[in-house]
């Protein structure tokens, strides 16, 4: 019997001008002790799209609200069924508007944001597929054609890549969902 497919969202917010990103520290749940984009599951009963779920969880976690944003990619996540039964399907989102956002960003009670330098990335308090993935999305820029990329990471455990394959293509944003 196939899994289930589980969709979700991820969001990463750059300052071009100080060449840093925004991330979160994970205070509990999921990625619990990691840093990392904010985001979580799409809700059909508030989100329309995956977004949508986007803009929901960046505010809900951190304060803010970004609408210049786009998708840049796709990973999907395969566990061993004794750690997570579903595959989680996540839309990678970004936003270059490090300076534009509105809201004040706060610490909530799961995620505590911390900007850093692209160069000193805390890779090593991360998950471990990052290293894969996470250098592509300062390749994708809003005003040339964008890098999408597409991602698959089979885990034995929270930690052990047993399998990975990724792939990027130029093209324009709306041709994500035909590509993924």
């Amino acid at each position: 019997m196939p899994k289930q497919i589980l969709q979700c969202s991820v969001f990463y917010l750059f300052d071009e001008e100080n060449n840093s990103v925004l991330l979160g520290y994970k205070k509990r749940g999921f990625g619990k002790n990691q840093f990392n984009g904010y985001g979580g599951k799409f809700d059909a009963s508030v989100d329309k799209t995956i977004r949508d779920t986007a803009i929901r969880e960046l505010e809900e976690e951190s304060g803010i609200r970004v609408q210049n944003l786009w998708c840049c990619g796709m990973i999907e996540f395969e566990f061993d069924e004794h750690v997570e039964a579903k595959i989680l399907q996540v839309f990678v989102y970004k936003s270059n508007d490090g300076k534009n956002y509105q809201g004040t960003l706060v610490e909530t009670d799961e995620m505590r944001p911390a900007w850093y330098k692209l160069q000193d990335i805390p890779y090593e308090n991360m998950w471990k597929d990052d290293t894969y993935w996470f250098p592509h999305l300062f390749e994708h820029k809003q005003t040339d054609l964008p890098t999408i990329f597409k991602a698959y990471f089979r885990f034995s455990d929270f930690s052990t890549i047993l399998h990975h394959k990724m792939e990027t293509k130029f093209v324009p944003e709306q041709a994500l969902l035909d590509y993924i």
